[in-house]
């Protein structure tokens, strides 16, 4: 027997193409915007600078376009081939904004002003891993997914960020980027699959929310001891 599903998640069972992952990014979506504002106006609050201020603007803002367009993609439901790939296309792409969004208040907060050379390079890799996707939409998973995994743990090479950290920082952070990372194995290999609700791709999508939140308390904490 079908189960019966109301409310706001019975509409995206009935019209959306992907209703779980439409909706659990949907709720990302949300919790990005008040995510943004809240780091926002504590950054204020603290009397941080204004490139302070805009790094978690930016980051709030990455988040947000990333749920935004997953949400949107998969709730896209009406067969049109060329709509559909546009917004696959888009979808894609801003998983480099959010890394490279990501990294801007971390290196700013940690750094200031000289974070602004690999500032530089990450958002012009970030730019050029969007030009490649819009190019080649079609590229094995595994090269995808290894140059999401690359750039996301560039960080790895600019020590001097991570020597300004605090420690429960550089944890949270990093363990940010594990959940990214198992999410990111998760979509390359297809499994596991648990049914024909929880396949691969829901959690994935679990494990990119996770690993968003981790991140987003780690920016708290860095906002709080800088």
């Amino acid at each position: 027997m079908k189960q019966e599903h109301h409310g706001l998640y019975g509409v995206f069972v009935r019209r959306a193409r992907d209703p779980l992952s439409s909706f659990t990014h949907l709720l990302g979506a949300i919790g990005s915007v008040f995510a943004a504002m809240l780091l926002a106006a504590y950054c204020r609050h603290i009397g941080g600078s204004g490139l302070r201020i805009f790094s978690v603007i930016v980051f709030g803002l990455s988040l947000t376009a990333l749920y935004t367009a997953s949400s949107v993609f998969h709730f896209y439901n009406h067969g049109n081939f060329h709509i559909q790939l546009r917004l696959r296309k888009l979808d894609h792409s801003m998983i480099y904004v959010l890394i490279a969004g990501s990294y801007t208040p971390f290196l700013i907060c940690s750094l200031d002003i000289g974070a602004a050379r690999s500032l530089m390079i990450i958002w012009c890799i970030a730019l050029a891993g969007i030009a490649v996707k819009l190019l080649w939409m079609n590229a094995p998973r595994w090269l995808s997914t290894g140059f999401y995994l690359a750039l996301g743990w560039s960080i790895l090479a600019i020590p001097e960020a991570l020597h300004a950290m605090p420690a429960a920082v550089i944890v949270f952070t990093a363990l940010g980027g594990v959940a990214y990372s198992i999410g990111a194995v998760i979509y390359a290999l297809k499994k596991p699959n648990f049914g024909t609700v929880w396949g691969f791709h829901e959690i994935f999508h679990l494990f990119i929310l996770l690993g968003s939140a981790l991140q987003v308390f780690a920016l708290f904490l860095l906002l709080t001891m800088r």
